[in-house]
């Protein structure tokens, strides 16, 4: 699949350019393309999967194909699941290393749905996937809380995007951003007050931009650009007309 990841510290705008990215002809979101896979895996009447309702849907993830998937995840990609335990005694957030397999566990999931032989697989196989929040985006964190053996460990064996899009901002920015928008800030900052909460987001930023540095030393591409100097739509118009991934 022609797989398109976008990172940047939280508040920098990555929903809000995934947004304005997606478009039925050429980009799918990650969240639409697991919606499929899950309704194609229900062993249900495609006429009936189609029309459950989400929450059902959701329910038959949790408690049946996420698991499945992260022990598909763990099998093909030890290393990166033995990083994601690491780091995950380091978070003091309780909900990782759990967050991590989920990402890893919906990424599989696409990418078998994408590779199967239905009908639907097949008219979506040629499609450029939009993750807004996936397997590179999480290497900031490792960066922050693990060793640079573990950093390579990480960056070796997991599965790389076709083009990374780091969309950044100022710190004071991005922390603005975060408390006007409806989920609030992030998990790694809440504890936090403003003036260490910014320090957190600049460490980030540097991370990211180490990443794209790694990631273009390896001859996968990356787009930076800033979510101040643009408006989403005008990010997405950028981001289009320099790249042949995210297709017009």
């Amino acid at each position: 699949m022609n797989y398109v990841e976008i990172i940047g510290p939280a508040g920098a705008g990555k929903t809000t350019l995934k947004n304005h990215l997606v478009n039925g002809d050429h980009i799918i979101s990650n969240q639409n393309a697991l919606d499929a896979a899950i309704r194609h895996s229900i062993p249900l009447p495609s006429v009936v999967t189609q029309t459950l309702p989400n929450m059902m849907c959701k329910f038959y993830w949790d408690h049946v194909l996420s698991r499945r998937y992260q022990v598909q995840f763990e099998k093909e990609y030890s290393q990166t699941s033995y990083v994601f335990n690491k780091i995950g005694q380091l978070d003091h957030r309780s909900s990782f290393p759990e967050r991590y397999f989920q990402i890893a566990s919906e990424f599989i999931a696409v990418r078998d749905l994408l590779s199967g032989q239905s009908s639907y697989s097949k008219s979506i196989r040629e499609k450029t996937m939009l993750f807004d929040e996936g397997l590179i985006q999480y290497m900031s964190t490792i960066i922050r809380l693990g060793s640079e053996t573990l950093v390579e460990q990480y960056f070796n064996q997991t599965p790389m995007p076709d083009l990374v899009i780091n969309i950044d901002c100022s710190s004071k920015i991005a922390l603005d951003r975060q408390n006007q928008r409806n989920k609030g800030k992030a998990s790694s900052l809440t504890a936090l007050d403003r003036e260490r909460a910014i320090e957190r987001l600049e460490q980030s930023r540097n991370h990211f931009d180490l990443i794209c540095n790694q990631l273009e030393d390896e001859n996968i591409p990356t787009i930076t650009i800033n979510s101040e100097l643009y408006s989403p739509k005008e990010c997405a118009e950028v981001i289009k007309n320099h790249s042949n991934w995210i297709k017009q």
